[in-house]
Formats: C-alpha cells, sequence, structure tokens
C-alpha cells in the first residue's frame, strides 16, 4: 500500500475510534473500510473481507 494511501487510512480509523472503547474498535475499524470501500487504501481490506464471507457461506452449505 502507497504511503499516501496508508496515511488516509490511519487518520480516518484513528477518527473513527477516538473517544470509543476498546471493545468497539473492530467495529468502528469495519465502518470505515466499508463507509470508504472505493477508495484506494480501503479497497483490499474491504475486498478480502467480502471473500473471507463469501466462503464462510459455502463452508457453511
Amino acid at each position: 500500500m502507497p504511503a499516501r494511501d496508508a496515511e488516509r487510512l490511519r487518520a480516518k480509523v484513528q477518527e473513527a475510534l477516538q473517544g470509543h472503547p476498546v471493545e468497539e474498535w473492530t467495529v468502528r475499524f469495519a465502518d470505515v473500510i466499508i463507509d470508504h470501500r472505493e477508495e484506494p487504501f480501503a479497497k483490499p481490506f474491504f475486498e478480502r473481507s467480502v471473500a473471507r464471507g463469501v466462503r464462510g457461506m459455502l463452508e457453511d452449505s
């Protein structure tokens, strides 16, 4: 990931986590990725999470 994209991701995640308890951080991180899924810094995370979800659904069948 290019440094610029990594910095944008870091900033968005820090903003989302600020003031929230640690227990909510996973959900907050996921919200950032979903909200910004078309941006270069979030797209790889979003695509991997969708692939994991599909794989999980297929394994449950």
